[in-house]
């Protein structure tokens, strides 16, 4: 008998289920998120754009917002909890800066001429090298930026020539990951960084700015304050300032731990700054403001057009503006797409809105405008307001002009003073110091000389409506007029 071979058993072929192409009657999920759609504009797209839709969408979307904050209310406030306890546990200094071994709080006096004065102290700078992997030490400090102050490429290169660097295998802040001394023929590995000891100088800013700052409203969880033009939001260290910023002021005058600002502005611009006491509070109002759930509420006094009234202002409100802002990074100037000439520069969409206009009292062809931005774009209003020919009109980056206020005076007073600092006798004298030795051989000052006088410009409101909570400083004298009190 001749054996019949068993056949192959055939696996059978799923086939894929074709789907549906009548997609006319569901909603475009483009249009339901973003409010926008490409295909829509050219008529291609097979979804429906409902703007009952896509209100509905934002509406569940707020309304999950609300629910986030009240069911989960106590479970977020003992995760907030936990994360402030760690906060203050952690060994982090609350400005960011590791003070180095032996190095205390620095001391911090006010000069004859009303500056506020910070002592040079030690701390220790890190360079991460992950991008330079596979190159030797010296070449990646050879393309490091010129740009860079603090600590500069001079200071990295003499700092490796004599031997002051030590590479580490991480980036943390004790000497857990120490390798060795680094040397310039040092071939570099992954998560391999430099680590020095930096003697840092800190730009003098005015003691008045220390008057003005106060605090509006504080809790377990936020902090708000009205911030004073010539002092910048967060800590810089590259510009030099760090104790003489908003969160050193914060920390050495008033004692506040580790902050979290939930939104910037602009050096040269005052008025309601928001914080976040732990990451989750600070989470909480950035996602507001992105979302737009935030409304805020900014004084502007602006030049007017002579051919432009207050009253054709007037009945033209409200004034929207929704030209598209790009920013150039070269020259820390917004662009709109009809100025901006480089490729590089992306444009994105934003919106201001003029809700008021009052003459000024000094008759002088200002005004005073109630502004709200509906976006966060940088330099947002600055740009916006020259775009429509109504700009701040001291702020001569944006075409206004060089008005003296008596602000103003006092900070540019600041740069031609040259006896704003002590003597080198009077301070910690390092000779491997580019700053000292500059200071020794010119006499010359550390004031604040990047820092741009205050603009006529106020953040006025902030208001958080799914949170309940409003936040309002007080008006400031050069945008008081008769009629404010109507206007709120």
């Amino acid at each position: 008998m001749t054996s019949r071979q068993a056949e192959p058993t055939k696996i059978p072929i799923k086939t894929k289920m074709t789907q549906n192409t009548d997609v006319s009657n569901k909603d475009c999920k483009s249009w339901r998120s973003k409010g926008k759609c490409s295909k829509h504009k050219k008529n291609i797209c097979p979804y429906r754009h409902d703007e009952s839709i896509r209100m509905a969408a934002i509406e569940r979307n707020r309304q999950k917002m609300i629910n986030d904050t009240q069911v989960n209310s106590g479970k977020k406030k003992k995760q907030s909890k936990n994360v402030k306890k760690k906060n203050q546990h952690d060994g982090r200094h609350p400005l960011g800066i590791v003070l180095s071994d032996g190095q205390c709080e620095p001391k911090i006096y006010h000069t004859q001429d009303d500056k506020r004065h910070i002592d040079p102290y030690y701390i220790v700078v890190s360079l991460p090298l992950q991008k330079y992997a596979g190159k030797t030490i010296q070449e990646a400090i050879d393309s490091l930026s010129p740009r860079t102050k603090r600590p500069s490429k001079e200071y990295w290169l003499s700092s490796l020539q004599s031997g002051r660097l030590t590479l580490h295998e991480n980036n943390n802040n004790s000497n857990k990951g120490y390798k060795c001394v680094a040397k310039p023929t040092h071939v570099i590995e992954k998560q391999n960084v430099l680590k020095g000891r930096y003697h840092y100088h800190e730009e003098s800013i005015p003691s008045i700015i220390c008057q003005k700052l106060s605090i509006v409203y504080q809790d377990d969880e936020y902090l708000v304050v009205n911030k004073p033009s010539g002092v910048d939001v967060c800590t810089n260290l590259n510009g030099g300032r760090v104790y003489n910023s908003l969160p050193g002021l914060l920390y050495t005058e008033f004692g506040c731990g580790i902050l979290y600002p939930a939104h910037r502005i602009d050096n040269n611009v005052s008025g309601i700054v928001c914080f976040g006491k732990t990451i989750t509070a600070q989470k909480r109002l950035t996602r507001r403001i992105k979302f737009h759930e935030a409304q805020k509420t900014y004084y502007a006094r602006v030049q007017l057009n002579p051919n432009t009234s207050v009253k054709q202002l007037q009945e033209k409100l409200p004034i929207v503006i929704d030209e598209p802002l790009g920013f150039n990074t070269n020259t820390c100037l917004a662009t709109t797409t009809t100025t901006h000439t480089e490729d590089d520069v992306k444009v994105k969409e934003c919106k201001t809105t003029i809700i008021s206009v009052t003459a000024h009292p000094s008759m002088d062809g200002t005004a005073i405008l109630h502004v709200q931005p509906n976006s966060g774009r940088p330099h947002q209003l600055r740009k916006h307001l020259q775009h429509i020919n109504l700009s701040i009109a001291n702020d001569i980056r944006y075409g206004g002009r060089n008005i003296m206020t008596t602000e103003v005076t006092v900070a540019t007073s600041e740069k031609n003073d040259k006896s704003t600092n002590s003597s080198p006798s009077s301070f910690s004298f390092d000779k491997d110091c580019s700053f000292c030795t500059s200071y020794n051989k010119n006499n010359d000052n550390q004031v604040n000389k990047s820092s741009n006088n205050g603009i006529w410009l106020h953040s006025y409101r902030y208001e958080f409506p799914s949170l309940s909570l409003t936040f309002e400083t007080s008006i400031p004298d050069w945008a008081v007029v008769e009629h404010t009190s109507q206007q709120k």
